[in-house]
């Protein structure tokens, strides 16, 4: 479900004035904010995998639910837009996870068969987006995301470090 349609379930179950529009870019103003206002870092393990996929040669996307201007802002912070080849946000795709449509266009725009690419979910809906995508899909459990069920992955990881240590991005990683 994309965030406007989650919008537009939420604005007629309570019947809200305001349009979908004027909520959403509500919300996202103040996540931005937020954000801004805020000291955070990447979540451990991340830098030193980009860099992995880096030194490999993997090329990188970000495929988010989120809408693009909040992808960029986080990106931003952490000063790592530019480690990606790609990034899709759900509000650039008809239909948000766990339909397929962001991964598949993040495929696309890598010039990558979907078969080949490995997706890092922490989300039920994700996961389901990336299976159905046609793609291989780490699990993380991420304390952030709340009590996601991740049973669906190929691989289930506490700690980004396992993806290295397990060695989940080789063709046969696991």
């Amino acid at each position: 479900m994309t965030n406007p349609e989650m919008w537009d379930l939420i604005k007629q179950q309570y019947s809200l004035a305001p349009s979908v529009e004027e909520i959403i870019d509500y919300q996202l103003n103040a996540k931005i904010k937020h954000l801004q206002d805020i000291e955070i870092f990447p979540i451990r393990g991340i830098p030193e995998l980009i860099d992995e996929l880096k030194i490999r040669k993997i090329p990188i996307a970000v495929a988010s639910s989120s809408p693009r201007r909040f992808i960029e802002e986080v990106l931003s912070k952490f000063i790592i837009t530019h480690e990606f080849n790609c990034i899709v946000s759900g509000e650039e795709v008809p239909k948000g996870k766990p339909a397929p449509d962001v991964y598949i266009e993040a495929a696309k725009q890598l010039n990558v068969n979907p078969s080949k690419c490995i997706v890092l979910e922490d989300s039920r809906n994700g996961i389901a987006a990336a299976k159905a995508a046609g793609m291989r899909c780490i699990g993380y459990v991420n304390a952030n995301s709340g009590n996601q069920d991740l049973s669906s992955a190929d691989f289930i990881i506490q700690s980004i470090d396992e993806i290295l240590t397990k060695d989940l991005i080789s063709e046969n990683g696991g």
